[in-house]
């Protein structure tokens, strides 16, 4: 049995459209967590916030460059799991 290669043109067509899905979904998620940081109230956990990548007054590129850079996304996620389990420590 043949096995069929796609042509190049669809198969770079199908993967930049994932990536851009998947870079579109993390600028939303971005947001949702910089509105949720930003809803702590809590000096500590803005500070943090501020100094790991996410600018303050973010624009939609800001948003983009972070969320294409894996790493630094990445990064951003967890110091968030971070300050939510902090932050709900305290507030319970």
């Amino acid at each position: 049995m043949e096995i069929k290669q796609f042509p190049k043109e669809i198969v770079e067509k199908v993967q930049n459209e994932w990536r851009n899905n998947v870079i579109q979904r993390r600028v939303a998620v971005l947001k949702e967590m910089d509105n949720a940081v930003r809803g702590m109230n809590d000096e500590y956990a803005m500070d943090s916030w501020l100094m790991v990548g996410v600018p303050d007054e973010a624009t939609e590129e800001d948003y983009e460059s972070i969320a294409e850079d894996h790493e630094e996304y990445t990064d951003i996620v967890k110091l968030f799991a971070r300050l939510v389990s902090k932050y709900a420590k305290e507030d319970f």
